[in-house]
C-alpha cells in the first residue's frame, strides 16, 4: 500500500492482530469494528503505518481500510440508512424512516430525532423505541410529512426523502453514487463541528474550554473587524486586525471563516485550512488547526460562491457576528424552538437584516440541508420559484416554502435530486444570452420533401409566444401526472419549434444513410413550417456532432451547424457533447461540454499530460466530433520542424526546362486557413501533436499575433503583399507531453494565446478511465487498480512522470504474460529514462515492478477503489 509516496506492508489479519489489545480512542464518524469495538479510522491507519494522522485526511484512511477488506463504518446521524420495508409515502413523496438502534428522542413539538442530530433537544420529553417508532411510522395519517406531530419527523435524520438512501453502500464493482442529498448532508455534518457548539453555548472546536458564541465576544470581533485596514489580503488585514484581542475573539473569528469558507467547491481544502491556521498564529501558543477541523475541510463543497462571495467575507463574518449576537440574547425556549422549527431558525436569521442574504442562505442550508436549497443568491432563488411555479397547485408565495414544494412536486421518489444548475434545469430559469443568430436543426423524424410538423405534446402550447407561457401551460398539464423529464422535453421541444426556429435556418435528416438538408420557412397558420429541401450529402460531409444528434431520440436538437451557408454568423458555435460521444471515449458529458465550451470560446487549447493519457486519441476524437472530414489536418512538431513546413515556405523544384529552382509552397496551416475561410459557417481543426517538441516561437512566427486577435491582419514573412488573418472558425488543438518538457517551461506568450487542459493519471476523466472502458466491454479483468497503485508509488514529487492508462487498455493487457510484456517493454524502461541518475536499474524494478507491486491487485486484475475518487462525505 502506497501512502505520500512510501509502500507499507497491510494486511486485515495483522492490523486485525494489532488492535486486539488496543484501547479504541473517542469515536468519530468514520469508524471500523475489531474485536468487537469500533475504532477510528484514523486511529488504524496511524497505528498500522506509523505515520501522525496530519499525514492524510479521513478519506484516505477510509479508502485504504476498504481496500484491505474493512467495512468502514459511520456514526454521523441516519448514515446506517433506513429501516428495512418502511419506505412509504407522505401525500404522494417517498420518504423512509431512518434506523437508530438507540431509539428516537422527542422534542417538545412532539418531532421525533435520531440521538445526535443538529435540531434535537437538550433533554428529551420521552425515548422512542424502534419497534413503537416504526409502529407510529406505518400508523402515521397520508398528510405532508414535514407538516406532521404527536409524533412528527426531522427530515434531517429520523426521516430519508425518496426510495433510495443518499449513499448507499457501494460494491467493489460499483462506486457509490454521489448525490446532492449526500452532499447537503455531508456539508451539514462537517459544518456541526462549529455550528452545534456554538448555537448550544458549548465550548469551541479550536479549544473547548472557551465559549465563543456571546454577544459580548461578537460585538467585539464586529468592532475589531470595523478598524481602518485597506492593506494587503483579507488574511493580512484580518490578522492585524486581531491583534491584541482576547482569545474568545480570534477563535470566534477562525469560527465564522471555517463557516463561511466551507461549503465553496471553488476554494481548496489546503486554502481554507491555511486561512484559519493564520488566524489561530495570532494567538501566543499557536494552536495547530484541529484533525477534526482539517477533516471536515476536505469534505466536498456543495457550491461555487463566484467572486462576489469571495470577496464579501468580512461582510459575511461581520453579519455572523450579527446573528450572534441576536441569537445569544434569545430566551432559552426561542433557541430550542429555532432549532427545532426550520422557519423559526429563518425567522431569527432574517431578524439580523437582509444586507447579508447570501451569507444568510448558506447557514439555513449548512443548518436545515433538507429544507433549504445549497442557493445563496436570492435572485436565483427568485427566478427558479418564477420559473417552475406553476407546477404548484397552492403556492404560498413564500420563495423558500415554495422550492421545498416543487422539489417534493417534481420529484417525489427522489431519484432526480434536482440539481437547479444543471440541465435540464437551468436552462428553464436562467436566461439565454441574447443573440440573434441561424440555426440547424437534427430531426430525426422529419420526412424529407415534405414540411416541418409539430412535435407531439401532451399539453396545448396556445398562443406559444415565449417560452415561458409554453412552460407554464405543459407544467399545469402535466407536473405531478407524469415523469417531469418528459415535460421537460416537450417544453424543449415546443419551445424549439415555435419560438426559436427562424426563416432561414437549416434542417437536417438522416435518411437511407444520407443527410438530407433544408432551408426552413416561416410558420404556417395551420402550425407547420415549410422547408425548401436541397440535394442530399454524404454523412461524411457533416460533423459527427450531427450523425449522433440524428440517431438520438431528441424530437429537436440544435446542431450548431450549418451546410454551406452563404450568409455566415460571425463566429461558429460548436456543439454541446452528446451521450453517444461520451459513451464512445468513456468520459464525462459535463466535462468533455467544458472542454468544448473552453474550445468555442479560446479557439485554440493545449492538451498536457503524461504519456499515456491520451491527449492525441482525444484531440483527434475531439476534432472529429465538431468538424466533417476533409477539415480536419493533423501535424506533428519536432526539433527540426519550421515557419516554412507550418505555414509557408520556398521548396526545391524543377521548371518547365528542367532547371533546378525554388518555388514558394503553402504549409498546412495556410492550406487550412483558405480551406476555413472558403466555407466560413463549417468549423476547421489543426491538430498539433507534441506542439512542445518545437521551438514554438520559430514555427509560429508572425502568427502569435493572429491566436490572440483573430480580426486582426498581418504582412507575411514570405508574402509581404498579402494581408493574412486566422478565420474565425478555424480552431487549434495542441497536444503537449509533460514527461518531455514540464509544463512550466512553455514560452508564456503561448500560455496566454492556449488555453490548457490537463489529462492526469490521477485526476478525472483519466483516472477512472480504464475501469469505464473495461466495464463497457464487460471485459473481466480491469487494470485500473494496478495502474493507481504504480503511480502512488511514482508520488506526486514525480507528479509528470506518471502512467497513462493508454499502456494498459490493449487486448494483451488483460492476460498476465501479456502484462509482463507491456510492463518489462513499454513501462519499465519509461521509468528507467525517467529516474535515470537518481535510480539504478534494480532498484527501479525493486519498487515499480510488477512482483514489487500488491499480488492481490496483480493477480485479480483490480477492481474500481471504493472511495479513491471522491474527497470525504464527513469529518471524520
Amino acid at each position: 500500500m502506497t501512502i505520500k509516496t512510501s509502500t507499507y506492508e497491510l494486511t486485515k489479519e495483522d492490523i486485525e492482530a494489532d488492535f486486539a489489545t488496543r484501547t479504541p480512542e473517542p469515536v468519530t464518524p468514520y469508524w471500523v469494528e475489531i474485536a468487537g469495538r469500533r475504532f477510528p479510522v484514523k486511529q488504524v491507519l496511524a497505528v498500522a503505518t506509523g505515520l501522525t494522522k496530519d499525514d492524510f485526511v479521513s478519506s484516505r484512511a477510509q479508502s485504504v481500510l476498504r481496500r484491505l477488506g474493512f467495512h468502514v463504518q459511520s456514526s454521523a446521524p441516519g448514515a446506517r440508512g433506513r429501516v428495512p420495508d418502511s419506505t412509504r409515502a407522505f401525500a404522494g413523496v417517498e420518504w423512509g424512516l431512518a434506523t437508530s438502534p438507540d431509539g428516537y428522542e422527542e422534542a417538545p413539538s412532539g418531532k421525533l430525532h435520531l440521538p445526535g442530530c443538529a435540531h434535537g433537544v437538550g433533554t428529551p420529553v420521552r425515548t422512542w423505541s424502534p419497534d413503537d417508532t416504526l409502529t407510529a411510522w406505518r400508523n402515521a395519517p397520508d398528510v405532508e410529512l414535514r407538516s406532521q406531530a404527536d409524533p412528527g419527523w426531522c427530515s434531517d435524520c429520523a426521516a430519508i426523502r425518496g426510495t433510495r438512501d443518499p449513499a448507499s453502500p457501494a460494491t467493489p464493482e460499483d462506486k457509490p453514487v454521489r448525490t446532492g442529498r449526500a452532499e447537503r448532508q455531508a456539508i451539514s455534518e462537517a459544518a456541526r463541528l462549529v455550528l452545534g457548539p456554538g448555537l448550544r453555548g458549548e465550548g469551541s472546536v479550536f479549544d473547548s474550554g472557551v465559549v465563543t458564541w456571546t454577544a459580548e465576544t461578537a460585538r467585539s470581533l464586529d468592532r475589531a473587524m470595523d478598524a481602518a485596514s485597506t492593506d494587503g489580503t483579507f488574511r493580512d488585514r484580518l490578522v492585524r486586525q486581531l491583534a491584541g484581542q482576547p482569545r474568545p475573539v480570534v477563535l470566534l473569528a477562525a469560527e465564522l471563516c471555517f463557516v463561511q469558507r466551507l461549503p465553496l467547491v471553488n476554494v481548496l481544502p489546503q486554502t481554507k485550512r491555511r486561512l484559519l491556521q493564520d488566524i489561530l498564529d495570532v494567538l501566543d501558543d499557536k494552536p495547530p488547526v484541529p484533525e477534526q477541523v482539517v477533516d471536515a475541510l476536505h469534505t466536498l463543497g456543495v457550491f461555487n460562491g463566484g467572486q462576489g462571495f469571495n470577496q464579501q467575507i468580512p461582510q459575511h463574518v461581520q453579519w455572523l457576528c450579527r446573528f450572534i449576537t441576536l441569537w445569544d440574547g434569545l430566551a432559552e425556549d426561542a433557541r430550542e424552538e429555532a432549532l427545532d422549527d426550520p422557519w423559526a431558525f429563518r425567522a431569527r436569521a432574517r431578524e439580523v437584516g437582509d444586507d447579508g442574504a447570501p451569507i444568510r442562505n448558506s447557514l439555513l442550508a449548512l443548518v436545515w440541508p433538507t429544507y433549504f436549497e445549497r442557493i445563496v443568491s436570492a435572485a436565483d432563488k427568485q427566478s427558479i420559484h418564477e420559473a417552475f411555479g406553476a407546477a404548484l397547485n397552492d403556492p404560498s408565495g413564500d420563495v423558500d416554502r415554495d422550492l421545498l414544494a416543487l422539489r417534493d412536486r417534481l420529484d417525489p421518489d427522489g431519484h432526480l435530486d434536482i440539481d437547479w444548475y444543471t440541465s435540464p434545469w437551468r436552462e428553464e430559469w436562467r436566461a439565454p444570452k441574447a443573440v440573434v443568430e441561424r440555426h440547424g436543426w437534427a430531426v430525426p423524424a422529419a420526412i424529407p420533401g415534405r414540411p416541418l410538423v409539430p412535435p407531439a405534446l401532451d399539453f396545448d402550447p396556445g398562443e406559444a409566444t415565449d417560452r415561458r407561457s409554453i412552460r407554464d401551460a405543459a407544467l399545469r398539464a402535466g407536473a405531478g401526472r407524469r415523469p417531469i423529464e418528459d415535460v421537460l422535453a416537450q417544453i424543449d421541444a415546443a419551445t424549439t419549434f415555435y419560438v426559436t426556429m427562424q426563416s432561414g435556418d437549416q434542417v437536417f435528416v438522416n435518411q437511407d444513410q444520407s443527410i438530407h438538408l433544408g432551408v426552413i420557412g416561416d410558420l404556417t397558420p395551420e402550425g407547420e413550417r415549410p422547408v425548401t429541401w436541397w440535394p442530399p450529402v454524404a454523412e461524411a460531409d457533416v460533423p459527427h456532432a450531427v450523425l449522433d444528434l440524428l440517431a438520438s431520440k431528441s424530437t429537436i436538437s440544435d446542431a450548431h451547424y450549418l451546410l454551406n451557408d452563404p450568409t455566415p454568423p460571425d463566429t461558429v458555435p460548436l456543439p454541446e457533447a452528446t451521450p453517444e460521444f461520451a459513451a464512445r471515449l468513456h468520459y464525462d458529458r459535463a466535462w468533455l461540454t467544458d472542454v468544448i465550451e473552453l474550445l468555442d470560446e479560446r479557439r485554440q487549447l493545449i492538451f498536457f499530460g503524461p504519456p499515456g493519457t491520451g491527449k492525441t486519441y482525444l484531440a483527434r476524437a475531439l476534432a472529429d466530433f465538431i468538424a466533417p472530414g476533409g477539415a480536419v489536418k493533423i501535424v506533428q512538431f519536432h526539433p527540426s520542424y519550421s515557419y516554412e513546413d507550418f505555414f509557408e515556405g520556398f521548396r526545391p523544384t524543377v521548371d518547365d526546362k528542367g532547371t533546378a529552382t525554388f518555388r514558394l509552397a503553402p504549409g498546412p496551416v495556410r492550406l487550412l486557413a483558405e480551406a476555413a475561410a472558403a466555407n466560413p459557417s463549417v468549423p476547421h481543426v489543426l491538430i498539433i501533436d507534441e506542439i512542445n517538441r518545437a521551438n514554438i516561437a520559430k514555427v509560429f512566427g508572425e502568427l502569435y499575433l493572429l491566436l490572440e486577435y483573430r480580426d486582426a491582419k498581418v504582412s507575411l514573412q514570405y508574402s509581404p503583399e498579402d494581408d493574412f488573418r486566422l478565420p474565425a472558425n478555424l480552431f487549434v488543438i495542441g497536444t503537449m507531453n509533460t514527461a518531455d518538457r514540464s509544463i512550466s517551461l512553455v514560452d508564456a506568450a503561448i500560455r496566454r494565446r492556449f488555453a490548457f487542459v490537463e489529462l492526469h493519471p490521477a485526476e478525472e476523466p483519466v483516472r477512472g478511465l480504464i475501469d469505464r472502458w473495461s466495464a463497457a466491454r464487460e471485459h473481466d479483468v480491469s487494470r485500473g487498480a494496478l495502474l493507481r497503485q504504480l503511480n502512488d508509488r511514482i508520488g506526486d514529487t514525480d507528479r509528470d512522470f506518471q502512467i497513462g492508462p493508454s499502456y494498459l487498455m490493449g487486448s494483451s493487457a488483460r492476460t498476465t504474460r501479456g502484462l509482463e510484456r507491456i510492463w518489462e517493454h513499454d513501462i519499465l524502461p519509461l521509468l528507467d529514462e525517467h529516474y535515470y541518475g537518481r535510480m539504478s536499474r534494480a532498484e527501479v524494478r525493486a519498487r515499480f515492478g510488477l512482483a514489487a507491486l500488491e499480488p492481490g491487485v496483480v493477480d485479480a486484475g483490480g477492481t474500481l477503489e471504493v472511495g479513491d475518487e471522491f474527497p470525504e462525505t464527513a469529518p471524520a
